[in-house]
Order: C-alpha cells, then sequence, then structure tokens
C-alpha cells in the first residue's frame, strides 16, 4: 500500500512538472516549436538597368566592393546567355625552412631546445589561382539578397552563384545587374512579400485555442511582411475576412495586386520589449511597387 502511495504521488509531481507555466501560456517566450526557419534574406525591390552594357559595367566597376569564392574579380563576358565570372583567389600559409645542413639528433628529451633541434624559419608561401564561374543567364531561377550583403543566383538544378559584397547598397546594385542581364532570357525578379507559412499543427491550434490559422515561419527583412507588422510566429486568422489554409493564402498573396486585409494573433511576447503586447491586431498586406 505504501509503496503504491508513493508512486502515485511521483506520478502526480511529474504531470505538475510537465505542465510549467511556460509551456501552458501562449505569449511566453521559449517555445520549442517551430524551428526558426528564417535565413537572413532580405526584400529588395528590383530596378532594370537601361542596357544590358550598363549592366556589365556595372558588376565591373564594382569589382573591388566584391568578393567571388573568397577572390577578386578580373574578367568578366556576357556571351550566348552565359556570365562568365574570373575571379583571382590569393592564398598564403605559412612553410617552416631549415638552414642548410641542418642536423637533428634522435632522442632528445626536449625536442624544442635549442641545443638539440634548430630552430625554424617560417616563410609566407603565396598561391594565386584562377577560377571561371559561368551563370547561365537564360536559365536563372532566382537573385535575391541574403544579409549583411550576399547576392545569391540560383541556376538550373539548384546552382547557387554568391557574391559577397562590401555593404547593401553594392549587393542591390549586383542584384540589379543580374536581373538585367537575363531578362532578355524571360527571367523576372520576384515580387513575394517576404513572408512564408504553414498550417497550425494539431498541438498548435490546442496549444492557442484555435480552430484554424496559418503560421508564420518566416519574415524578410525589411519586406512588405515586416513593413505591415508581421511578425515571426504571428498566427494569421483571417485574410479579407476569410480563413484560409497555409496553401490558399500563399497563392492569394503572391498574386496580390491590391491591398490585403489580415486579421493577425501576436502570442509570442518579447519580454525586452516593454512595448511588445500580445493579442489580435489587423493591418494591411501591400503589393510590391511596380518596377
Amino acid at each position: 500500500m505504501r509503496t503504491l502511495l508513493v508512486l502515485t504521488l511521483c506520478l502526480t509531481l511529474a504531470a505538475c512538472a510537465a505542465r510549467s507555466p511556460r509551456e501552458a501560456e501562449p505569449g511566453t517566450p521559449g517555445s520549442p516549436w517551430p524551428a526558426a526557419l528564417d535565413p537572413g534574406r532580405m526584400y529588395h525591390a528590383f530596378r532594370f538597368m537601361a542596357s544590358a552594357q550598363q549592366a556589365k559595367q556595372a558588376i565591373w566597376d564594382s569589382r573591388s566592393s566584391f568578393t567571388l569564392l573568397g577572390g577578386s574579380l578580373v574578367d568578366l563576358d556576357v556571351s550566348q546567355g552565359r556570365l562568365r565570372l574570373q575571379t583571382q583567389i590569393r592564398s598564403t600559409r605559412s612553410v617552416a625552412t631549415y638552414p642548410p645542413g641542418t642536423q637533428f639528433r634522435r632522442g632528445c628529451i626536449n625536442p624544442s631546445s635549442v641545443t638539440c633541434d634548430t630552430y625554424p624559419d617560417f616563410v609566407e608561401q603565396t598561391k594565386v589561382e584562377r577560377k571561371t564561374v559561368i551563370l547561365p543567364l537564360d536559365s536563372l531561377e532566382s537573385v535575391a539578397l541574403y544579409a549583411p550583403a550576399t547576392v545569391r543566383a540560383v541556376a538550373e538544378k539548384g546552382r547557387i552563384t554568391d557574391l559577397v559584397a562590401r555593404d547593401p547598397e553594392v549587393a542591390g546594385l549586383l542584384a540589379d545587374a543580374l536581373a538585367t542581364l537575363a531578362r532578355p532570357s524571360g527571367f523576372t525578379p520576384p515580387s513575394d512579400p517576404g513572408l512564408t507559412v504553414s498550417d497550425l499543427t494539431f498541438a498548435q491550434r490546442q496549444r492557442l485555442n484555435l480552430s484554424s490559422g496559418a503560421l508564420i515561419t518566416s519574415v524578410q527583412r525589411n519586406g512588405p511582411a515586416e513593413r505591415a507588422g508581421l511578425r515571426y510566429l504571428d498566427v494569421i486568422l483571417t485574410a479579407d475576412g476569410k480563413t484560409l489554409d497555409a496553401a490558399a493564402l500563399m497563392a492569394r498573396i503572391k498574386a496580390l495586386d491590391a491591398p490585403l486585409r489580415l486579421e493577425v494573433l501576436h502570442w509570442r511576447l518579447d519580454k525586452d520589449d516593454p512595448l511588445d503586447k500580445t493579442g489580435p491586431f489587423s493591418t494591411e498586406l501591400r503589393p510590391a511597387r511596380d518596377r
């Protein structure tokens, strides 16, 4: 009997520990779901340049302000729907050299002792190599900016080319130049609103006491969604008064041609921000500016 009572008490304490206030109350930071998905992508309003020659010249003039494969641009060419970028990579390493005729004795108690071995001299050897990156403009799928100043071009079969710029201004210029060079092949810069969503799971609906909703899983920095006040882990309840699942909501947002009225639940309180409040609010998601 005593063993049964002890077992019952242990089970009760375990259940109480599992139902901690942090796990039970919406708006409390530290929730384990979902995993952070924001890769640091930044919103960029693309602007086409006047000509392909101007775009090519912009990349060349910026060659001292960005790196490719860790090296500097030394040549570029655009022909037959291909952008060829030749980069020069310089690497250095320290190499140990010993004076000619140096004799080493075996069995030294302290090999680093000057009475045992001669200390080497270290010299830096510089290696310079050139590599060519070919970017197929006729099959360019996307051009995106990532914080702090990286331009990522994704071509066929997921081939990725990263240009790491000195600052966001140079990164924006490079992105516009790449989009301009790919424009004759039918490339259209993305006009997404800068967020991704997923359907609430059953456990999430139970926790937030909701029957439906789309959870915001990432928000691009400086994008339309962020400007509309949307945040990571907010829940979109309705769009123009209608309840939509995540797929239908994203289709509606991507085809956005007029302001979209959203009812949103912000439940994840930032304890370091005294102005951060939980609760529902209304906002408008506006389409990207005309290019």
